[in-house]
């Protein structure tokens, strides 16, 4: 069972100790457990931020938008951040919103070297999904990707002791978990824990398989593309903003409704999207190709396994279609039996579930 944003913070008195938290470009999620019962309660927070000047408090008030003031300027945290261009504003106000620069503390899946305001934001982000711990140095699992096997330049050993220190700063023993095996132990258990895990995540994609819930640690990678790499071929390709093509593609994130139909493009901006989603599905397969003649392991692979996709990336319409084209269609891209590709029964929201199932294990 699930259920989403009931509570301000996931900090409630009758919840189980120990929390889940994925940790994605686009998105931070929190999961924790009831006491009573094996429900897990979901939140999720946009990780994304905006800069304005001072001038712009009278408005963000009057608005009753949520801010946080710095000392020559204000940050707005969360969906706030995208939704300004298209809704808080108008004309009138004097201020070009519709060119803000969206900017996130990740980027390419871990944190932002380029962003001054990283880790405050992220700091922001947790508590508001956390809140203050049940217990002292309760224990979070966060997730972490995979080494990029396209990009040896990103650092993830930096990204989880950062993460590890900020969770510490704030009460929390956090614990790194793969992404791609949260979700594993979140959507695998109807097929035995023996499957591949494909989180389609805003930075990176991560990559994970396993045979009756042992991972197999030599096929554990990332991919240095997501769809932030979308996003920017749509807007340099048609010369508008990203916020707009992120308008364009997502729809209803709390309900996990994408707006986009890849099957029935209705628009220019469409039309492109769906050249980049293929481009990036089939350059995430022929790397997966290329990887798993590298394996060597000693945990026995099953016959044909099921691809379980999860991630954000993961929501549009007709993505699993585009998936399975380029898995068995005429020029298939994988050396390996599949059974089926499936999408995660809550894209958004199974790597943080999986973590806090992972968690439960553990500590039984």
């Amino acid at each position: 069972m699930e259920n989403q944003d009931k509570s301000t913070t996931l900090t409630i008195s009758e919840n189980k100790t120990g929390a889940g938290l994925d940790i994605g470009t686009a998105f931070l999620v929190g999961a924790r457990q009831k006491s009573k019962d094996k429900e897990i309660l979901l939140k999720k927070v946009r990780c994304a931020f905006v800069e304005l000047g001072l001038e712009s408090l009278g408005i963000l008030k009057m608005k009753n938008i949520p801010f946080i003031k710095k000392e020559d300027s204000v940050l707005i945290i969360g969906e706030e951040a995208i939704k300004i261009p298209r809704a808080f504003f108008t004309r009138n106000d004097n201020l070009d919103f519709l060119e803000l620069q969206v900017r996130r503390p990740l980027s390419d899946g871990i944190i932002s070297p380029r962003e001054a305001d990283a880790i405050s934001v992220l700091e922001v982000i947790i508590k508001q999904i956390l809140g203050q711990p049940l217990v002292p140095n309760e224990k979070v699992y966060f997730s972490v990707p995979a080494m990029p096997i396209d990009n040896v330049l990103v650092n993830i050993e930096y990204h989880t002791e950062t993460i590890i220190n900020l969770l510490k700063s704030v009460g929390y023993d956090g614990a790194p978990i793969n992404e791609a095996y949260a979700i594993v132990h979140s959507e695998g258990e109807d097929f035995g824990y023996s499957c591949m895990a494909i989180s389609w995540g805003a930075g990176l994609t991560n990559v994970g398989m396993a045979n009756e819930i042992w991972e197999i640690d030599s096929f554990k990678f990332s991919v240095s593309r997501g769809g932030d790499y979308i996003d920017k071929g749509v807007s340099d390709s048609l010369r508008i903003p990203i916020t707009r093509v992120i308008l364009e593609k997502e729809g209803d994130r709390k309900k996990e409704i994408s707006r986009l139909d890849l099957t029935n493009p209705r628009n220019e901006i469409q039309v492109a999207l769906k050249y980049f989603y293929k481009s990036y599905i089939n350059y995430v397969l022929d790397l997966i190709h290329a990887k798993f003649f590298t394996l060597k392991t000693t945990v026995p692979l099953p016959d044909s396994i099921p691809i379980i996709c999860s991630g954000g990336s993961a929501l549009p319409k007709g993505f699993i279609e585009l998936v399975k084209e380029g898995v068995f269609g005429k020029r298939s891209r994988l050396p390996f039996a599949v059974s089926d590709v499936i999408l995660a029964k809550s894209p958004l929201t199974a790597a943080a579930k999986g973590l806090r199932i992972k968690l439960e294990m553990d500590n039984a």
